[in-house]
């Protein structure tokens, strides 16, 4: 992590909670709800489909053997766009990227979206009435930044891992070292909280070689 007085460390649990108020965590949880609901939904046909599609099966792969951690680095980029996940090695396209995880739980149980930019609405079942919510459990893909359709250079792809369905943010592009990781907001992305706030965000460049140079140090 790079914090806003430009200084470069490795952050623990411990220190990741500290500075994030949320837990630093690569699976996502399970609520009661969701596990009352998953099994009638998941074994029918689109769970079924899902489960056997081939490329879904790789990203599942990906993830579970991913050093993401090692690849990534957080950086602050200012108080009003806070951090943002930038590349420390060179991803191809079709790689995967990050994920993103938090608790899975049903739509009444959800802070409202259009406080909350840690919700994402998107699932890989649609018969199933989750969001996954990054506000106390999350991961890096919780940190990364909106962009243009023509600006941003991962797409988000449904996977099922560990028996929760989660997303797996995939490069559409050759992405560079130093390149921050983005992908577009809208549609069933963080939906309400778009319609609010995308008007107020801005295009990001690449981090400067010199803060690029202390996070991979770190």
């Amino acid at each position: 992590m790079l914090d806003k007085d430009g200084k470069a460390c490795k952050l623990d649990g411990m220190a990741f909670m500290k500075r994030f108020g949320c837990y630093y965590q690569r699976t996502c949880q399970l609520s009661d709800d969701y596990f009352r609901c998953m099994y009638s939904s998941v074994l029918d046909d689109e769970g079924s489909a899902l489960m056997a599609d081939p490329r879904k099966n790789e990203l599942t792969q990906f993830f579970k053997t991913s050093t993401e951690e090692e690849k990534l680095g957080l950086a602050f980029i200012d108080d009003a766009t806070g951090f943002g996940v930038f590349a420390l090695q060179a991803f191809k396209k079709d790689d995967y990227v990050c994920s993103y995880c938090g608790l899975l739980a049903g739509s009444d149980n959800i802070k409202d979206q259009a406080r909350n930019g840690f919700v994402m609405t998107i699932m890989p079942l649609d018969k199933l009435p989750f969001k996954t919510d990054a506000s106390l459990y999350r991961s890096l893909g919780g940190f990364l930044n909106h962009a243009e359709p023509d600006v941003a250079n991962t797409t988000p792809e449904h996977i099922v891992a560990k028996g929760a369905p989660m997303v797996a943010f995939v490069a559409n592009r050759d992405i560079a070292v130093g390149e921050q990781i983005t992908y577009d907001y809208r549609g069933r992305l963080h939906a309400i909280y778009c319609e609010k706030n995308i008007p107020t965000f801005k295009a990001m460049g690449p981090l400067p070689a010199a803060q690029l140079a202390a996070l991979q140090k770190a």
